[in-house]
């Protein structure tokens, strides 16, 4: 298993602000179910000027809210073992003020264990809930083959694991954004 991770280059200026109050609530896609009623698309905006060009190089983008692929990457997924594992949303983009549609909302739909909680660090979010929310410090992953190619956390559905499989098939097919690791320190 390996976590997924903006990868080292990911610009700053490339992280896209999720229109919370016009779009669905962003929270609904921690839940890891199917979404059938939308409703408007989502809108999602890149609020500095960029070069679109190199923008359009990425196929993996990270928000305020929902993460997101480009066509590219949501041609790669759907054609793969472990496209029953995301839902993909076609989303509304606005890019240096031109509107795009052929990028996706990545909605996870699996979650399982993933966390090695011996020799991870971490606190409890709120002192009177231990078994409540945890704020990760370090984070090291269980040995163990997942049940799903990409999933959230169960121990934390902030953050998103993927198998070996499926992180060798993104280096295998170039996708550019994100990066994998086993463990994760100095959060």
């Amino acid at each position: 298993m390996k976590l997924l991770t903006p990868s080292e280059g990911y610009p700053e200026s490339y992280w896209l602000s999720y229109d919370h109050t016009n779009s669905l609530d962003h929270l609904e896609f921690y839940k890891c179910k199917k979404l059938s009623a939308v409703g408007a698309k989502p809108k999602v905006t890149l609020a500095k000027k960029i070069s679109l060009s190199a923008f359009r190089q990425y196929d993996y983008f990270f928000s305020d809210g929902p993460d997101l692929v480009g066509a590219r990457l949501a041609e790669i997924i759907n054609s793969s073992t472990f496209a029953s594992d995301v839902q993909l949303i076609c989303a509304d983009v606005t890019i240096n003020g031109k509107s795009y549609d052929d990028y996706f909302i990545i909605n996870y739909l699996r979650s399982e264990s993933a966390f090695d909680m011996a020799n991870s660090s971490y606190k409890s979010l709120i002192k009177s809930m231990p078994d409540g929310p945890k704020k990760f410090s370090r984070i090291v992953l269980l040995d163990k083959m997942p049940e799903s190619g990409m999933f959230r956390a169960s121990e934390s559905n902030s953050h998103l694991v993927v198998s070996d499989d499926v992180a060798e098939h993104f280096k295998n097919n170039s996708v550019k954004g994100v990066e994998f690791c086993s463990e994760k320190g100095s959060m």
